[in-house]
C-alpha cells in the first residue's frame, strides 16, 4: 500500500505528482492513467539519521510539500529529513538537494531557489 502525504498536479492539469511517506516521488500521467516514473529515493533519510529503527527512517524520508516552478519543469520537494531536492521533470532526474540541517544555510538555499526560478506557482498541497 502506498501512503501518499502531498499531491500536485501541473498548471495544464497532464501530470501529477504524488509524495509517500517512503520517499518516494510518483509521476502520473492523466491521459495514460499510469505512473510514468518514480523518483526513488528523493531524499537522504537513511544517510543523515542513524537507527535501528526502520519506522523512523521511513518517517525521516517522507516527502512533506511539494512545488512547481512558473515554468512547470522544476519540482521541489521539503522532506523531513530536513532538506529541499530539487528535480528536473523533463529528464526525470534530481539536480540538486538544499541541506538545511544548519539554519544558516536556510536564506542562501532560499536566495538559490529566488534565482533559479524566480517566484512560484504554489498549488502544492499538503496532507498529513
Amino acid at each position: 500500500m502506498i501512503e501518499l502525504r502531498c499531491v500536485i498536479i501541473t498548471a495544464d492539469g497532464t501530470k501529477i505528482l504524488a509524495g509517500t511517506e517512503s520517499g518516494k516521488i510518483y509521476m502520473i500521467e492523466r491521459e495514460k492513467e499510469a505512473v510514468t516514473h518514480v523518483f526513488e529515493k528523493a531524499h537522504k533519510g537513511k544517510d543523515l539519521f542513524k537507527s535501528s529503527f526502520s519506522d523512523l527512517w521511513a518517517y525521516i524520508e517522507c516527502i512533506l510539500g511539494m512545488t512547481l516552478t512558473k515554468d512547470q519543469t522544476l519540482l521541489y520537494t521539503g522532506s523531513a529529513d530536513k532538506t529541499i531536492g530539487v528535480f528536473d521533470l523533463r529528464n526525470k532526474t534530481k539536480v540538486d538537494s538544499l541541506d538545511f540541517i544548519h539554519t544558516s544555510k536556510l536564506l542562501d538555499g532560499l536566495k538559490k531557489i529566488n534565482h533559479d526560478c524566480g517566484l512560484f506557482q504554489t498549488q502544492s498541497i499538503l496532507c498529513n
